[in-house]
Formats: C-alpha cells, structure tokens, sequence
C-alpha cells in the first residue's frame, strides 16, 4: 500500500469534531507513531504505552490543545483501534497480555492507564503501514498529510514542535545505527 492510500486513511480517522475542530488525541496519539518510527524506536510491529511513545504524545497534544482538552493518551491508544469513518477496519490492532484477551475482548474504552496495562501487551499497525514506516520520506509525507488534514488551518505551533521533533528523531534515528561514532581522546 501507498502513503496515498494511508493518507487518506488517516483522513477518516473517527474523531469527535466540536466547536468547528477535531478533538487531537487520535491524531496527536498518530504523530507520535510517526515520529517514533522517525527516530527509529520502531523497529518491530509493536507500539508499547511507554514513555518514549508517551512523551512524544503529550508534545504534539501540547501545541494543538484547546481549553478543556486534557491529555489522555489511554483513549486514543485504545479508541484508535475503531472503525474508521465509513465503517473500514482500522490500521491498528491492540494485542491484549496473556490471559487477558477475554478482559480486552469486553473492554468498550480505557478509563485509565491502568487499564491499558493491566490488559493490553501492545498495539500492532496494518503489515503494509508498519512497512511503509521504515522509510524516512514516507513518514514525512504522512506526518505532513495528517497535520495538514487535521489542524491545516494555520496552527504554527503545531509545525514548530513537528519540525522540532523531526529533528530530534533523525539524530536519534542517526544514534540507533551508529552512524555517529563516538569520539575518543587519550588521557
């Protein structure tokens, strides 16, 4: 599958839209997953609710917020794995713990972290997003088409902390291959 395609995708994205805009968090929750795969902490099919992917959230959630949002990355994690607009299947998947599918399987929202990790292992992305994740131009592009489709209506603050994260990711992305190589002195 294509960036096109995910891109449009990601368009459909079931959001609560109120006072003329989206709610952010399935979005920011996105940007995150992308920027994550940016700094190359994507390496298997498996986006963890951990600090790494938390952090990122709570930046880019940060710079789009309005008054009354609040920064709840458990239900975007959680809700992300919905239907998309038009009733397609969604990209990701949630992978409940061991002996938990049954809990997950009931589950209609997360009311807490707690509850992600006390019954989800991981969230899992479509074999053809995952793939398309591994390649730096593609993830610009989605990045670039989901915070054009969702916030497109001039928030600055938003580009500034994506361009700001971007850079971040790709020098981490640059650590995580040793492409830098640690310089030695002699004492």
């Amino acid at each position: 599958m294509s960036v096109a395609i995910y891109a449009e995708k990601f368009s459909r994205l079931a959001v609560n839209v109120a006072h003329g805009r989206a709610s952010p968090h399935k979005i920011c929750m996105l940007l995150a997953v992308l920027d994550l795969a940016r700094g190359g902490g994507l390496t298997e099919n498996r986006i963890h609710y951990e600090p790494m992917l938390l952090e990122r959230y709570r930046r880019f959630f940060e710079a789009v917020r309005a008054q009354g949002d609040h920064p709840n990355p458990y239900f975007p994690f959680f809700h992300l794995a919905g239907d998309l607009r038009g009733g397609e299947k969604s990209f990701w998947a949630l992978k409940a713990l061991a002996g938990r599918g049954a809990v997950l399987a009931a589950m209609s929202t997360a009311r807490s972290a707690k509850e992600i990790t006390d019954n989800i292992a991981h969230a899992e992305l479509d074999a053809a997003l995952f793939a398309l994740l591994q390649d730096p131009a593609a993830i610009d592009a989605l990045t670039e088409s989901l915070a054009r489709h969702w916030f497109g209506r001039g928030l600055e603050d938003l580009t500034t902390v994506v361009e700001r994260s971007a850079a971040v990711s790709r020098y981490e992305r640059r650590l995580r291959s040793s492409e830098l190589t640690p310089v030695v002195t002699d004492v």
